[in-house]
């Protein structure tokens, strides 16, 4: 079963104007797909709340979940009919709700019961819609760090004929934005206009994968009219063929929101230098668990985080050539789990 994100976005355009001239209970629509007990549909109600209606079959066992800050599970009859009805009780949060919705067309199947699967999916993002709704917008630093790690993601996509979004592990924290089997990159982003440090979160951030290599890309941007910015590298990975919903999922737990588009737009950067550095070099600046005593942090030493000046290694910085190597590797290597 698939939908388009767009005709998600317009149904429930036409149903919330419905519903606030007090015509949304005769204007119900249907989201598309079909499972065994009918097609899902969606409905708004003049607070500007949206809901995914899920039809149950007769013997459907369901437990209502009305508990929770962003979303509400409950069973609702609408014209004798049972469905299990998902409904956004954070109106500024509708844009992540369509794509939660489109996230769980793929999920449930389309025979058999799916009340378990639905409320599965539920749980599944409580914490994401807490995560959004505690966010907010992005700060210039944030955007300027997602940027350089979208600049990244879509050169090494280029090279990947699959357009496998995996080796992006930035959004999920993990130790390395872009990693493999083998191979990791970390990336970094600077609006300073002098220097080129940067700060690194850890002793974990900087250790190569074993028997493997690590690089650092350093992209420092200045504000110009002229510039990219989120919305605009977005469209273009889109364009490279890849899963959008995976993506979109990624981007959301990276802290963009699509329906911020137009303020994030209005940040306009263009790179003024652009580094990369292996750091297994001997001479690259980093605290690992190797430079300490036994190889281990030291005990009662909770938290490590410090700045790297990179002024000294700018000359032995890849060339273009070991840069486009650097990208093959993630762009051919298998992900790492």
């Amino acid at each position: 079963m698939t939908a388009n994100q767009y005709s998600f976005e317009s149904i429930w355009n036409v149903v919330h104007s419905l519903a606030v001239q007090g015509l949304a209970e005769l204007y119900m629509h249907t989201l598309g797909p079909t499972i065994e007990a009918g097609p899902l549909m969606a409905a708004a109600n003049p607070a500007g709340e949206f809901t995914v209606l899920v039809p149950l079959l007769g013997d459907e066992g369901f437990a209502d979940q009305l508990g929770g800050a962003a979303i509400r599970l409950e069973r609702t009859l609408v014209e004798g009919r049972s469905y299990a009805s998902v409904t956004c009780v954070d109106s500024d949060l509708n844009d992540v709700f369509i794509i939660f919705v489109r996230d769980l067309v793929r999920r449930l199947p389309s025979s058999g019961p799916c009340a378990g699967v639905l409320t599965d999916h539920v749980d599944h993002w409580r914490e994401l819609f807490a995560q959004t709704k505690s966010s907010g917008f992005l700060t210039l630093p944030q955007v300027a760090g997602l940027l350089a790690e979208l600049l990244t993601l879509e050169r090494i996509l280029s090279r990947d004929p699959a357009r496998g979004l995996a080796v992006w592990s930035g959004p999920f924290k993990s130790q390395h934005d872009f990693r493999v089997s083998g191979h990791a990159l970390e990336v970094k982003a600077s609006l300073a206009r002098e220097g080129n440090r940067t700060k690194i979160s850890g002793v974990e951030q900087l250790k190569e994968p074993e028997d493997g290599t690590l690089h650092l890309s350093l992209f420092k941007f200045l504000l110009a009219p002229e510039g990219d910015s989120l919305p605009k590298a977005i469209r273009r990975i889109k364009a490279l063929n890849i899963d959008p919903l995976e993506f979109e999922l990624l981007l959301l737990r990276a802290g963009y929101r699509a329906g911020f588009e137009d303020v994030y737009g209005a940040y306009a950067l263009s790179i003024s230098t652009e580094h990369t550095f292996d750091v297994t070099e001997p001479a690259f600046p980093r605290i690992v668990p190797g430079k300490f005593v036994q190889a281990q942090v030291p005990d009662g030493v909770e938290q490590i985080s410090y700045v790297i000046d990179l002024a000294g290694q700018l000359n032995a910085s890849l060339s273009q050539p070991q840069l486009d190597a650097v990208y093959m590797c993630l762009a051919e290597g298998t992900p790492h789990a």
